[in-house]
């Protein structure tokens, strides 16, 4: 009666290029542009024939958060006595990202999760909220993208331009999934 298909791979391989193509849907619901590494959330596209585009979020626990954040320090950090411990929401605010990074060991390839965790703290008046809530629902496509994507498309390059005002959105941090309804092109 169905047919899933997964799409995974590296950033900025074509994934949401894949999915809009095959969907129909905007940069807004899944942002693929060119300028910048964008989609943040892990996202389910359901065909709906004759539906409106709608997203329903869902978001992961406080527990999760620091489960995620904890991960990320005992992979950059494997000694557990020069790693910095997390035991509610609120240590992830307060995390010093200066001790982290003197804890990481010498010749460590572990940028990319610095480079997540520094978001989750920097910026996390923005997630924080969101974590343990409730369930929302979602049609307005201007504010789908502000739980979806890490950006609005818009790279610095560009903005130094004068080609847009870039935006950064950080409640992606917090979702869980996107499960986003709407009515695809092709049957």
């Amino acid at each position: 009666q169905t047919v899933s298909i997964s799409v995974v791979g590296k950033a900025r391989c074509g994934k949401s290029q894949l999915l809009k193509a095959v969907s129909g849907l905007s940069d807004q619901v899944i942002p693929a542009f060119d300028s910048t590494d964008c989609t943040g959330a892990p996202s389910v596209i359901c065909n709906v024939p004759g539906s409106r585009v709608q997203a329903r979020l869902s978001f992961k626990t406080g527990p999760e958060m620091v489960r995620a954040a904890r991960t990320y320090l005992e992979r950059m950090i494997p000694d557990p006595s020069a790693r910095p411990m997390l035991y509610r929401m609120e240590d992830i605010r307060t995390l010093d990202l200066r001790a982290v990074e003197e804890g990481i060991p010498e010749g460590s390839e572990e940028g990319v999760l610095m480079e997540y965790l520094e978001k989750m703290v920097l910026h996390y008046e923005e997630w924080a909220g969101y974590a343990g809530g409730a369930d929302m629902v979602l049609d307005d496509e201007k504010e789908i993208i502000t739980f979806v994507a890490q950006n609005n498309g818009i790279s610095l390059e560009d903005e130094r331009k004068g080609r847009g005002k870039r935006e950064e959105y950080y409640r992606y941090l917090a979702v869980n999934t996107c499960e986003i309804t709407c009515s695809f092109p092709q049957e």
